[in-house]
């Protein structure tokens, strides 16, 4: 009875230090579970593209970046793109990962 009662307390100490472990090793979780970015050029992409790569850009937003670049010429600078209507600031800054202009 007495052997019970210790294996018992040492499970119930030993628990949280598993936890605690656990918690501690996201970051290689992280980097396991993480997928390539993927990456469009604004410059030369079709709308479709543009669409599918980028966060909050639907095909509507994508085809007024396209028409824009096509009347204004390539974009020099990614914040460029905000000069596009319904493309602000933060939806740029939501996706700088995903934009290359070349």
């Amino acid at each position: 009875m007495f052997k019970i009662l210790i294996v018992a307390v040492l499970s119930i100490l030993y628990l949280p230090l598993q936890t605690a472990y656990a918690a501690t090793d996201e970051s290689t979780l992280a980097v396991v579970t993480q997928s390539p970015v993927k990456t469009v050029n604004i410059n030369s992409a079709a709308a479709e593209d543009v669409a599918a790569a980028l966060n909050g850009i639907g095909l509507k937003k994508a085809q007024a970046l396209v028409s824009y670049r096509e009347e204004h010429g390539p974009f020099i600078h990614i914040e460029d793109v905000t000069a596009v209507k319904g493309i602000g600031a933060s939806l740029v800054e939501k996706n700088r990962n995903r934009i290359t202009l070349q």
